[in-house]
């Protein structure tokens, strides 16, 4: 039997089926942030499914109906489907079957003050001639956007206003074009996720 999904109006329902989950996306969708909590239309879901740009992370009882949802408002013509146990990984394959691709991801740490500022500063002070790194501005904001490659750099906030006020990124500039960036992905109370 179908089940019923929408977007949960309180995602702090759903935080128990996440509970130990440690994974930013899933902070910012919880915390109201950025992205969307969907589960089955209970005021206490029993399944949902944290969604952020390409990513959804599936948690709770196994669903067919979440494992196959796509958000009417998704642009996106993939989506990184992320199970939190076996159960839900068999059900992305029995609804997607060959279309399912299973990959590994690997974790980036989220301690604080386990980065190698002298690391970077060394590779900052070293670019090729004619490349300088450069604070995303709006201009850089709207280049980043208008380019496939480089539209995850900026690509989930709503606006420049919105990435100003909750996001944080530096672009590599050549001739006055983006050329590579590191900023944030995604944002949570403490905290971003990068995109590299």
């Amino acid at each position: 039997m179908e089940k019923c999904i929408e977007r949960l109006q309180k995602p702090e329902c759903a935080s128990a089926l996440f509970a130990g989950w440690e994974e930013t996306v899933i902070w910012s969708c919880l915390q109201g942030i950025m992205g969307n909590i969907y589960g089955d239309c209970q005021k206490n879901p029993l399944s949902a499914a944290a969604i952020l740009g390409d990513f959804c992370f599936l948690a709770g009882e196994p669903s067919r109906s979440l494992a196959s949802y796509k958000p009417k408002e998704s642009k996106q013509n993939f989506m990184i489907m992320v199970p939190q146990n076996e159960q839900w990984g068999q059900m992305i394959r029995e609804c997607w079957g060959g279309k399912a691709k299973e990959v590994t991801r690997y974790a980036v740490k989220k301690e604080q003050n386990n980065f190698d500022k002298k690391k970077l500063h060394k590779m900052a002070v070293n670019l090729p001639d004619g490349y300088e790194i450069k604070p995303i501005t709006q201009d850089l904001y709207e280049q980043c956007k208008e380019m496939e490659w480089s539209r995850d750099l900026v690509g989930q906030y709503k606006s420049f206003a919105e990435y100003e006020s909750l996001g944080l990124g530096f672009a590599v500039i050549k001739d006055g074009k983006v050329a590579a960036g590191a900023s944030s992905y995604s944002s949570y109370k403490g905290g971003i996720e990068i995109q590299i």
